[in-house]
C-alpha cells in the first residue's frame, strides 16, 4: 500500500501526469515551493506564470513594458469582489460609513446577513463600492448580555468629501 504525498505547508496532492503538451494547470496549489519541488522531480521549470488571480484574468492584463490602453482597462470598484455578499445603503448609512460607524439592520436598505460572515461589501443605492466590513455580534459570545448584530466597515473607499 503506497501512500499519497501531501504538501507539509498547503497539505495539496501533486497532479498525477502532466498533459499532453507538458503543461500543469494547477488551481488548488497554495504553496509555489511544493509545487516547484513536485515539477523539479519530475524535470525542472521551464517558465512559470500566472494566468488568473481571483476574479481577474489575462485579458485584463496590461503589458508591462507598455501602458497603452491601460486607462480603458481600469476595474471600477463596483466589479470588484463580486463573489462576496453585499448590503445596500442609503444616504444615512454612507454617512455613517463615511465614519467609520458600525451599520445596524436598520441602517441597511438590502442584504442585511441573517447569521455569521466573514466579511460583506457595503454599496450604495447606485451599486458603488463604499466599504468592506467585518460582520459582529452575530454569534453568541461568552457573555450572557445581548448582542446586537451590526456590521462593523474596517476598510473605507470614501472620504467625507466623496459625493
Amino acid at each position: 500500500m503506497s501512500a499519497v504525498l501531501r504538501c507539509p505547508q498547503c497539505h495539496a496532492s501533486p497532479p498525477t501526469r502532466l498533459d499532453d503538451r507538458r503543461i500543469v494547470r494547477l488551481t488548488y496549489y497554495q504553496c509555489l515551493r511544493c509545487l516547484c519541488a513536485w515539477v523539479t522531480k519530475k524535470g525542472g521549470i521551464v517558465a512559470l506564470r500566472r494566468t488568473r488571480s481571483g476574479g481577474f484574468g489575462l485579458e485584463h492584463a496590461v503589458p508591462g513594458d507598455s501602458f497603452e490602453g491601460a486607462r480603458e482597462r481600469v476595474v471600477p470598484l463596483s466589479r470588484l469582489l463580486t463573489d462576496w455578499p453585499a448590503v445596500r445603503v442609503g444616504a444615512e448609512g454612507r454617512r455613517l460609513v463615511v465614519h467609520g460607524r458600525e451599520l445596524a439592520a436598520e441602517d441597511v436598505l438590502s442584504g442585511f446577513p441573517a447569521g455569521p460572515l466573514e466579511r460583506v461589501r457595503v454599496l450604495d443605492e447606485t451599486g458603488e463600492l463604499l466599504a468592506l466590513a467585518v460582520p459582529r455580534g452575530f454569534d453568541p459570545g461568552p457573555s450572557e448580555l445581548p448582542r446586537r448584530p451590526s456590521l462593523h466597515p474596517d476598510v473605507v473607499l470614501l472620504t467625507s468629501e466623496s459625493r
